[in-house]
């Protein structure tokens, strides 16, 4: 832990150490190749990215407490939808404010294992952690595995937020449509009320370019 400078009143200390351990704890749950946040994200790579990169940057820099809408990232595989997300997630973790990114294949799995019987996390652990956070990312919506149990699981999850006010960041390779389909009108529509869309994306792979 680093030290109060000369400089730093106790409040001011205290308040740093907040940002820092946000920021350290959004960092765990960013892919290794998204932990440059914004920096790493080039929006000269096609002219559509200028505009969702200064939403992005907009939406991280004017979050408060009292902030209820999140965005919505919709786009094809590749199009830098997570990118942009852990560029978010990042900048407003740095400032303070308690962010979870969850990729939902990530969340089953999570989910699914609170039911063994060595589990270090309970489903009402879980739950808990997913409702404390000031703010929600969720990453590839549609491609986690449908049960009837984690079903109920995703619209507890979006209806509790909802309820409570509570924004959240979501992306997808669906449409709504695509989206009701896996998870039901009642999620989807709760989904497109909490969030705006960031605009739309370009129907490129950069994981194809970076492979040429």
């Amino acid at each position: 832990m680093e030290e109060q400078t000369t400089e730093e009143t106790m409040a001011e200390y205290t308040n740093r150490l907040w940002r820092e351990q946000q920021a350290a704890d959004a960092l765990r749950s960013i892919p290794d190749k998204y932990r440059g946040g914004f920096d790493s994200f080039d929006p000269e790579i096609h002219r559509d990215y200028r505009s969702l990169f200064e939403t992005a940057k907009r939406y991280a820099a004017g979050f408060q407490f009292e902030t209820r809408h999140g965005l919505r990232l919709i786009g094809t595989a590749g199009s830098g939808k997570t990118h942009l997300l852990c560029g978010i997630v990042l900048a407003i973790a740095k400032r303070g404010f308690r962010v979870r990114l969850q990729n939902m294949v990530d969340l089953y799995i999570a989910w699914k294992s609170t039911f063994a019987d060595d589990s270090e996390e309970s489903e009402s652990d879980l739950r808990h952690n997913l409702m404390k956070a000031d703010l929600l990312a969720l990453d590839d919506l549609g491609r986690d595995k449908s049960t009837e149990a984690f079903d109920l699981f995703v619209y507890w999850l979006i209806n509790s937020r909802y309820n409570k006010c509570k924004p959240v960041l979501m992306t997808s390779n669906l449409g709504r449509e695509g989206l009701e389909k896996r998870y039901g009108e009642a999620v989807v529509s709760r989904l497109y009320e909490m969030t705006e869309s960031v605009g739309k994306f370009p129907q490129i792979d950069n994981r194809k370019r970076a492979t040429k």
